[in-house]
């Protein structure tokens, strides 16, 4: 389980043994960046060492499921090393591949917007369900 609230990644696991892995970054419409990568493989890594885990729900805090890159991080990666661009670039690839070989069905809980690398997370769920919400309403014409 997550002590920390305020972290980018909560999971906890239920008495069924079903992990729920929350992105709680719902101020950036859950945007990953390098603490939020660090915290799914770390998250992961917990919970390949339980035992009674049978199922992962990935789910986003907020209006959104996920927004892919977050901008700024990208940004900040530009002044630094090649090395580490590769790194971050690996990471994230990772996360997506872990996701992807899990032991266990996964099910990303999709709701709001999924953009890029989010897109990545859903395709390597088991299994997807989506919320449907309008972005607008649609005018009423006259004498409709």
């Amino acid at each position: 389980m997550t002590p920390d609230p305020s972290s980018p990644i909560l999971w906890q696991l239920d008495a069924r043994g079903v992990a729920t892995l929350t992105f709680n970054r719902p101020e950036v419409n859950n945007a990953y960046n390098g603490e939020f990568i660090a915290g799914v493989l770390g998250a992961m890594d917990a919970l390949g060492k339980e035992a009674s885990l049978r199922a992962v729900v990935l789910r986003g805090a907020g209006r959104h499921f996920q927004a892919g890159a977050d901008l700024k991080w990208i940004r900040s990666l530009t002044a630094r090393s090649a090395e580490d661009n590769l790194a971050a670039s690996r990471d994230t690839a990772t996360v997506v591949r872990r996701l992807n070989e899990l032991p266990v069905p996964t099910v990303a809980l999709v709701h709001g917007g999924c953009f890029g690398g989010g897109t990545g997370i859903v395709a390597a769920a088991t299994s997807r369900s989506q919320r449907i919400t309008p972005c607008s309403r649609s005018p009423r014409r006259a004498g409709a």
